[in-house]
């Protein structure tokens, strides 16, 4: 605004009801838009306008073969656009008068506009009010639309446990401390370093818990209007849920996101303050933007037990523990009878929720050296705790019941390869999740 134009105005302008100057003309999907504005006077005399209109978009910017938008307005050519609007208008002395526009977008403007930006766009400008006498000050009257589907657009950005790259960040659970608002987020192995994974079927927390509380921090690739979170048993029955109004969405500010978590969270427990029965939950958050709603749910699990060794045996140099959880085991590590840790957190490899699994220990390892006995320690990923009782590492004198290490092998070479030239081809080999690729050239052996 020009101060010193505003304080010479003999005419301002109101939108058609007399509020605020702007023109909020809302989504449209067939590209047709229609406004009114006001022009009040307290001059003395008769004042004529020309009205010229002026409708923008967003421009683009093409690098390396990708489009972008260009953070930069753009006028929308006569082809793309057509504007009904009276060439001029006279405001009487201390008098009103109303103008009524029409925009909308042609044939050719349409289909240009939908294949530069599939998702929407806003349609923006200003009405320019000019004095035909030039002793008054020029007006203008801003307005913005979007066409397309507002309340169709995504809501959520992509989650951890996904396989899609986050337009902002990743949509994440996680268990916090009711008072520090610390903690760590679900599905992912705490205890083994470097593991970057994060398994939503993974998901767990302990019952019963009162301390610490489950949130979704939940990444918005727009503002909406209400963020539901709500928790779900197996048998579809809400056993939780919280209401979050105009709501921002996620932006980067002093070095970290800014998602949106749930004011209070959920806590494993009913209305009563009891605990809910172990099993397989639902945690769900719902976007609600103009009437409609995006959801995203989540597998959490209730989990009290705690993991449990069920048999110890020693085939020779081989220390084999089996174990089970009734969900998964986080980690395991072997321990002295004196409470030293012997091997670093391992987790097992289960492939299904309570499967019964094997960890093999080599004794001839040198933190075994000299033992005569140890014990196990475990954790699920409810961070359910156990110890073993202590084991004897005696040779049980039977042969070995487990098959030696699979060894996977691949092969892989062209279909096709040109006279006189070398063949590519390449054997993997899978041992314990370690892979080696060795690569070969073959001649023709003029004896076959």
């Amino acid at each position: 605004m020009k101060l010193d134009k505003a304080t010479q105005t003999k005419v301002y302008l109101t939108n058609g009801n007399g509020d605020l100057p702007k023109g909020e003309l809302g989504e449209n999907t067939e590209g047709s838009f229609d406004f009114d504005f006001q022009l009040h006077s307290f001059a003395e005399e008769d004042i004529t306008y020309q009205i010229d209109v002026t409708a923008l978009t967003e421009d683009m910017v093409v690098e390396d073969g990708i489009s972008y938008m260009a953070q930069a307005s753009r006028e929308l050519e006569a082809n793309m656009v057509r504007v009904d609007q009276p060439a001029a208008v006279t405001v009487d002395a201390g008098g009103s008068e109303r103008v009524e526009i029409d925009l909308a977008l042609t044939a050719a403007g349409k289909e240009e506009l939908q294949q530069s930006f599939p998702n929407g766009i806003y349609i923006e400008g200003f009405v320019t009010l000019t004095p035909t006498d030039g002793n008054h000050v020029v007006l203008s009257y801003p307005f913005m639309g979007f066409y397309g589907d507002w309340a169709a657009l995504p809501i959520f950005d992509s989650d951890i446990y996904d396989d899609e790259t986050a337009v902002i960040c990743e949509t994440m659970l996680g268990l916090f401390d009711n008072s520090t608002k610390k903690g760590h987020y679900l599905g992912h192995n705490t205890y083994i370093k470097g593991d970057a994974d994060y398994r939503a079927e993974k998901n767990a927390v302990r019952g019963g818990t009162k301390t610490k509380h489950v949130t979704a921090a939940v990444s918005l690739l727009r503002s909406v209007d209400e963020l539901l979170f709500s928790v779900t048993d197996g048998e579809g029955e809400t056993v939780y849920s919280e209401t979050k109004t105009d709501v921002s969405k996620t932006y980067y500010d002093k070095g970290k996101y800014r998602t949106v978590t749930a004011e209070k969270g959920w806590m494993p427990l009913d209305d009563k303050n009891q605990p809910l029965p172990d099993g397989e939950y639902t945690y769900s958050v719902t976007g609600t933007i103009g009437g409609k709603s995006r959801k995203i749910s989540f597998p959490i699990v209730i989990d009290s037990p705690k993991p449990q060794v069920l048999e110890s045996k020693v085939y020779g140099d081989k220390w084999c523990v089996k174990m089970r959880d009734n969900h998964y085991i986080q980690a395991v590590m072997a321990m002295s009878a004196g409470n030293d840790r012997l091997t670093p957190y391992q987790e097992p490899a289960a492939t299904t929720a309570g499967e019964t699994v094997t960890v093999i220990f080599d004794l001839t390892a040198p933190e075994f050296r000299g033992l005569t006995e140890a014990k196990i320690a475990l954790v699920d990923y409810a961070d359910n705790t156990a110890v073993s009782k202590v084991f004897s590492l005696e040779d049980s004198g039977e042969p070995f019941p487990y098959a030696e290490e699979e060894i996977l092998a691949s092969v892989s070479a062209p279909a096709q390869t040109p006279a006189g030239e070398e063949v590519p081809f390449t054997l993997s080999l899978e041992k314990m999740q370690r892979v080696a690729t060795v690569s070969f050239a073959f001649e023709k052996d003029d004896a076959l």
